[in-house]
């Protein structure tokens, strides 16, 4: 699988998740067949946990280890970068990326 890094944060829970990103503000209207999602936002809520058996990957513009959205991927078990500053601008919903939450990377597969 070919990759190219398009961003870079702060690792904040470890692993790798690939999927289809998808804006936090975008994700109740999504059908409930989706999987494998990433979500992105300025910064998400603890209430992503109701979307965990579909989130492969958690990514942020703003925030460090200790926001809501690298506790919840520590608890979810799901890779998390934070901090990257420009996700929301650069990750569009229907991108495929891979998040690599030990290095603090995200791939466009």
């Amino acid at each position: 699988m070919e990759r190219q890094l398009i961003l870079k944060g702060t690792p904040a829970s470890g692993g790798r998740g690939v999927g289809t990103v998808v804006h936090f503000d975008n994700l109740q209207n999504l059908p409930t067949s989706d999987r494998n999602l990433i979500v992105v936002g300025e910064v998400i809520p603890p209430d992503v946990v109701i979307f965990a058996e579909r989130v492969s990957g958690l990514i942020t513009d703003e925030g460090g280890i200790l926001n809501h959205a690298a506790t919840v991927a520590r608890e979810l078990r799901v890779p998390c970068v934070v901090g990257t500053g420009n996700a929301t601008q650069v990750l569009q919903d229907g991108d495929t990326v891979e998040v690599v939450g030990d290095k603090g990377e995200v791939y466009r597969v």
